[in-house]
């Protein structure tokens, strides 16, 4: 399962980063300070790096049977 979430997320991030969404927000305005191309790349980094975390913290804490409180 843990293989399925992280492929999916891979195909994801492929997405967030293809051609016709970069040229959606690559306008002239600012987000933060930050020029809205740079904001959107660093936010879709961050969420991912969260993401794939979170699915790793998930499979290990479920799956790892010497991570018991016996």
């Amino acid at each position: 399962m843990k293989r399925a979430r992280l492929i999916f997320l891979s195909l994801l991030f492929v997405l967030l980063f293809n051609e016709p969404l970069i040229s959606i927000v690559n306008r002239p305005v600012l987000v933060a300070g930050l020029p809205m191309l740079y904001a959107y790349v660093l936010g879709v980094w961050a969420v991912m790096i969260g993401l794939i975390a979170l699915v790793l913290h998930r499979s290990r804490s479920t799956d790892d049977p010497s991570n018991s409180d016996e």
